[in-house]
């Protein structure tokens, strides 16, 4: 932290996994009290901002995060609101609202989907079927397949769990450049915990502070092995940065 000292602090977060746990229905994903009261000391601490960037819709993640005054991303970044509650877009993203319509239709449509979660977002998609059965999801990643076929402006990230649908050329890795140029007199920190946030740690090696929440962390990323440790991180940046404004 001895770095950090003294310097104006920006710090990006992910969201589901690394400010709050995990849970079986993504829809009943919460925020824990010493979680919330923490990231409001963000929001009244000079030389702080902070941003969560995350997977999920902006719309989502605002009824997530309902805390004023922190950058909130959604969509991997391609759909953003500032600190003063302006909404920001990726430039291509008008490309994809119509799409994204029409594919959540695709498969709301198909009756193999009958017990897949299709969590739609401005410009992406999440399809959610860890639950369903060996021969019922092999059924469901068919149709899964003709779509990608049908689509190649998306990146379609399938797995065995659920499938991650985003436009092509987006990732976590975009906002952090752009919070990057909006920022230039702040120290970058990430936090992430799977595949989405690689990239983002990857634009941080050596420009940077990454931390990796959960077993294994990548090059160029420091670990953290759960909640607990992301909490005592975000107080310590906390504490750093009130000794610099005290000493000043």
């Amino acid at each position: 932290m001895t770095k950090l000292s003294g310097r104006k602090i920006l710090l990006m977060t992910d969201f589901d996994g690394t400010i709050a746990a995990y849970r079986k229905d993504p829809r009943k994903v919460s925020l824990a009290k010493d979680m919330v009261a923490i990231l409001q000391k963000f929001t009244r601490q000079p030389n702080l901002k902070l941003a969560v960037v995350s997977g999920r819709g902006l719309q989502d993640l605002e009824k997530m995060v309902n805390i004023r005054g922190i950058i909130l991303a959604g969509c991997f970044g391609g759909v953003f609101r500032d600190e003063q509650g302006k909404v920001h877009t990726w430039e291509k993203a008008p490309d994809y609202f119509g799409p994204v319509e029409e594919l959540a239709e695709f498969f709301s449509r198909s009756p193999v989907f009958k017990g897949v979660y299709i969590e739609k977002k401005e410009i992406a998609l999440t399809l959610h079927y860890k639950d369903l059965g060996v021969k019922k999801r092999r059924e469901v990643l068919k149709v899964i397949e003709e779509a990608r076929e049908k689509n190649p402006i998306f990146n379609f990230h399938v797995g065995d769990k659920g499938t991650e649908i985003i436009p092509q050329g987006l990732g976590k890795g975009w906002f952090i450049q752009e919070m990057l140029k909006k920022y230039p007199d702040f120290y970058p920190v990430f936090l992430g915990n799977d595949w989405v946030d690689l990239e983002g740690i990857e634009v941080l090696r050596g420009q940077g502070l990454a931390f990796y929440v959960g077993d294994t962390p990548p090059p160029g990323s420091h670990g953290l092995s759960g909640l607990k440790e992301v909490k005592k991180l975000f107080k310590k940046l906390l504490a750093v940065n009130q000794a610099a404004l005290n000493a000043s």
